[in-house]
């Protein structure tokens, strides 16, 4: 590393140096039999020779592998922004985008989707107004629910007793631009929009955005209960198992149960979708993201193969070469495909299919 420092023109030993060094960088220099011992990752050739330094895993170019499947690493992150950029928890709300992204976190806001949801989710013990970061999520203001909480703060913010007295500079200067362009700069408009049957508009803050209460998730009810609002605020009849296969986790985070899949479920829609509806046989293979412990279990695949072959009526054995990627991903089976396929060993005796998985290729 030393001779490749002088090549690069780096100090040896010095991170800060070193966090951009590219696979490309190591090859192009005599390092590919070092690529090759340390599994093509740059960050474990650095972190295991100079093992005394104290390195920042998301500062690399090729941050490690696997880096932001453990929930303890994203806390680890936003501490050390905060730091970085001197902010308290209050100061959060000034944390944009373009900062997360510069700092090595892109990929971690790309698991959340938004600010909000990332901030939100991974501080859950605390308690974060959606309309103070620098953009709300996507279609908050779609939700009457989201808008009748912004009013209801409003009010005790401005100090006035009632929404119709809310005037279109109190929208401005605290931070509801965005709800009132998107009412044609009329409060009144905002206010009427609140106003469904039976509606009203939420004495407190805390009654308008329910699931944040510390430890209220524990209970299996509680989470039952999330289930019932998501798919409301999705658009659709939570007894519709179907849909649920559609649920992504950037969904949780968007709608106040971000806290609950991360502690809980380990960030995974399909554990919690299998927990609050344990009766109806789920096909974890049509779920968008599933642990790989669960693609990878043996009865999980046969069962998955005899479902393709059941339902592409396969009866002999040379049916399964005219089996194509589309059509498995087509019957849900996306995330099997996505990367590599399966070959199988499909025996036939006694007039019974018995399906044998033989080994993982990658497709032609």
């Amino acid at each position: 590393m030393r001779w490749l420092g002088s090549v690069l023109g780096r100090a040896e030993g010095v991170p800060e140096e070193w966090y951009s060094l590219s696979t490309l960088d190591l090859g192009r220099n005599e390092g590919s039999p070092l690529l090759r011992l340390y599994n093509n990752s740059p960050s474990d050739i650095l972190k295991s020779l100079y093992p005394e330094k104290q390195w920042i895993p998301w500062k690399f170019h090729h941050a490690p592998r696997g880096l932001w499947k453990d929930p303890a690493v994203h806390r680890q992150f936003l501490d050390w922004l905060a730091t970085e950029m001197k902010l308290s928890k209050d100061g959060l709300y000034r944390l944009t985008r373009v900062a997360v992204i510069s700092h090595g976190g892109e990929r971690l806001l790309k698991i959340y989707g938004d600010v909000f949801a990332m901030v939100s989710t991974v501080y859950d013990d605390y308690h974060f107004l959606p309309w103070r970061f620098e953009r709300v999520p996507s279609e908050f203001w779609e939700k009457v629910d989201n808008r009748k909480a912004y009013i209801s703060w409003l009010i005790t913010t401005v100090n006035v007793k009632q929404a119709d007295q809310l005037r279109t500079q109190h929208f401005v200067e605290h931070h509801g631009l965005g709800l009132l362009l998107k009412y044609k700069s009329s409060p009144s408009a905002i206010i009427s929009s609140l106003q469904a049957p039976s509606d009203s508009i939420p004495s407190s803050f805390e009654e308008a955005i329910p699931f944040k209460k510390k430890h209220f998730w524990q209970s299996i009810e509680k989470q039952k209960q999330f289930a019932s609002h998501l798919a409301s605020v999705l658009g659709f009849d939570w007894r519709d198992m179907e849909r649920w296969y559609r649920v992504t986790p950037q969904d949780f985070y968007a709608h106040g149960g971000g806290g609950m899949l991360r502690n809980y479920f380990n960030s995974s829609p399909y554990q919690y979708i299998k927990a609050v509806f344990p009766d109806y046989r789920w096909l974890p293979w049509k779920f968008n993201r599933v642990p790989l412990s669960v693609l990878n279990d043996k009865e999980t695949i046969a069962e998955a193969l005899k479902y393709v072959a059941t339902t592409l009526k396969i009866t002999e054995e040379q049916d399964w070469k005219r089996v194509t990627e589309d059509q498995l991903d087509k019957l849900g089976l996306r995330t099997f495909v996505e990367k590599q396929g399966i070959i199988i060993v499909v025996f036939f005796q006694h007039s019974r299919w018995i399906l044998h998985v033989a080994l993982l290729f990658r497709w032609d």
